[in-house]
């Protein structure tokens, strides 16, 4: 690539580079933070500080966690012509990052309502695709990483899940699952569910109100995989690899923040501290 490319030439190679790398959506999002950049004549080198913080500054309206975003898209921009060499650095290293809004709380399944929601389950055909579904979702996989399974990926003792930016992991083939998919009818080709992920996602959502629990969503699964896994004890290493984690993830991060912080008030409430001082 030469150096006195164009900056929308420059932005169309990066656009083809991600499409490689990433997931979909996350190339979607970009291109739509970016596009104010597209087809630009100017030199590539113009991608400076200065029009970071203009398109920023562009922004100013949207939430600060939106601004966030568009700071992460810029940077991933700037850090890809810094190592295809066509700037000197990363322009983005001297923009400050957007304030975001303060974090959720960290919020997962207890085992009494996952009980709840397979409680509500009848025997008819629906109900125990269902019942299935949601043995899936405690493994941990993903929306989208379901609706993909495919009769190919069973093996004796494990389903192999491709997940984003077409990572590869396995996670266990649980008795339940097996006896469960052993009922359907199939050809032992092709996709397992029929369903998009959006179907999926409704599915669930009606699930969880006719137990009565609020707030019912497909990651909620994988959030109550990781946390009540951690809080039971189970190697971070192991469950790292059957979540397809990075040790350096964000949302992993949360994770062992959330449950640390669960175990603390858990041993509080047994050492009880105040009935030791005063007898109680």
């Amino acid at each position: 690539m030469e150096r006195r490319i164009s900056l929308g030439d420059a932005l169309a190679a990066f656009h083809q580079d991600r499409a490689i790398s990433c997931a979909p959506s996350t190339v979607t999002l970009q291109k739509r933070i970016l596009r104010p950049l597209e087809g630009s004549e100017r030199p590539v080198v113009a991608y400076d500080g200065i029009l970071c913080r203009e398109l920023l500054l562009a922004k100013s309206h949207v939430q600060p966690n939106t601004r966030m975003t568009c700071w992460v898209a810029l940077s991933a921009f700037g850090r890809w012509l810094a190592e295809q060499q066509l700037v000197p650095a990363n322009p983005m290293e001297g923009v400050p990052k957007p304030r975001v809004t303060e974090e959720r709380p960290h919020r997962y399944l207890t085992p009494e309502e996952i009980r709840r929601l397979f409680a509500v389950l009848g025997q008819g055909k629906r109900d125990t695709e269902t019942r299935l579904i949601l043995w899936l979702l405690l493994e941990g996989l993903r929306a989208s990483e379901l609706c993909a399974i495919r009769w190919a990926d069973i093996r004796a003792d494990r389903i192999v899940v491709r997940g984003k930016g077409g990572k590869v992991r396995a996670v266990p083939l649980r008795k339940q699952v097996n006896e469960l998919l052993g009922q359907r009818l199939n050809l032992h080709h092709g996709r397992i569910f029929a369903f998009s992920s959006d179907a999926l996602r409704h599915r669930i959502a009606l699930l969880g109100r006719r137990a009565g629990i609020l707030g019912v969503h497909c990651h909620l699964f994988r959030h109550s995989m990781a946390s009540l896994s951690l809080l039971a004890g189970m190697n971070p290493e192991h469950l790292r690899a059957l979540g397809g984690w990075s040790a350096r993830s964000e949302v992993w991060e949360r994770y062992v923040k959330s449950v640390r912080e669960d175990a603390a008030i858990k041993a509080a409430l047994e050492l009880d501290l105040s009935g030791r001082i005063f007898g109680e």
